[in-house]
């Protein structure tokens, strides 16, 4: 039996009339006589005696409305089902982000937005290069900095603004001028493969590169112990700025801001939950970089 002529059905013995039914459904009578003949047809048997005083439930008609109520139902609850998994995010998303943005910027928003929702679960795999990043797997790649040409989806997120910072140690008694000074002379600041990795000791009058860490985590660290001047991300260090842990040595030489993007392929920017979290990631990463 058709589940839309079980609709009519419905319509029909409440309305007790054909013309009722056929307004509440807004058809034409003969398309809703048409489909209870054919119901009746099927069913073998009357479904609605006809009287001056309207359209009554048969014995076979009481039976059948029970399950006709049954039917409607659960195809509606299918078609709501359906219909919120194109809406609602739901299912396992799996993320691939750099460890800075994990721990500072993504960890502490996640929960509300698995609280909000809560049919989707979250596989977070933390990485500091690229390697890996078209994995079929993979539904969302968090990227920092300028992104290859590929075939994949990229939608800006945010933008990362750098400091140059060295701890007081890490100055060696010297004032942040003479500090730049002595790193413009060692060429140390030109633009280059690495530029934004290098840990830049300060010692002896001159600059040298003590270390190369492509983590900005490990940078940061290495600049709190003395080791050094690095570029760091300025929402990693403003609490450190602002106690004076950390001092700025170019001022005024700020390199432009590295974009953060969200890279998806066009299949999954389909998917409601990689479009919500898109979302959402653009928002946090916003708020985070903007304190």
């Amino acid at each position: 039996m058709n589940s839309d002529d079980l609709r009519v059905f419905l319509r029909i013995a409440e309305a007790q009339s054909l013309t009722s039914a056929a307004r509440l459904l807004r058809r034409p009578k003969s398309s809703v006589s048409r489909q209870l003949a054919r119901l009746e047809a099927e069913a073998g048997a009357a479904l609605l005696d006809r009287g001056r005083d309207g359209l009554r439930l048969t014995d076979a008609g009481r039976v059948l409305l029970d399950h006709a109520v049954q039917v409607v139902a659960l195809v509606d609850g299918a078609a709501a089902a359906v219909q919120a998994s194109f809406t609602s995010p739901r299912g396992l998303l799996r993320l691939n982000v750099p460890s800075l943005f994990a721990s500072h910027i993504l960890a502490p928003r996640l929960p509300e937005f698995l609280q909000d929702h809560p049919a989707l679960e979250v596989a977070l795999e933390v990485s500091s290069t690229i390697a890996g990043a078209n994995k079929p797997e993979i539904d969302i790649i968090v990227r920092v900095g300028a992104l290859e040409d590929s075939a994949l989806l990229a939608r800006r997120i945010g933008a990362s603004s750098l400091r140059l910072l060295a701890s007081p140690a890490g100055l060696v008694g010297l004032a942040p001028e003479a500090a730049l000074r002595l790193l413009e002379e060692a060429g140390v600041l030109q633009p280059g493969r690495g530029r934004f990795n290098r840990v830049l000791g300060l010692a002896g009058g001159r600059a040298i590169q003590r270390v190369e860490a492509p983590d900005p985590l490990v940078r940061h660290a290495l600049a709190l112990s003395g080791a050094g001047a690095a570029w760091l991300p300025e929402f990693l260090c403003r609490a450190d700025i602002a106690d004076g842990r950390l001092v700025e040595v170019a001022l005024h030489q700020a390199p432009s801001p590295l974009p953060l993007h969200a890279v998806y392929t066009a299949q999954a920017a389909t998917s409601p939950k990689v479009r919500h979290f898109v979302d959402f990631l653009a928002r946090i990463t916003t708020a985070a970089l903007a304190r």
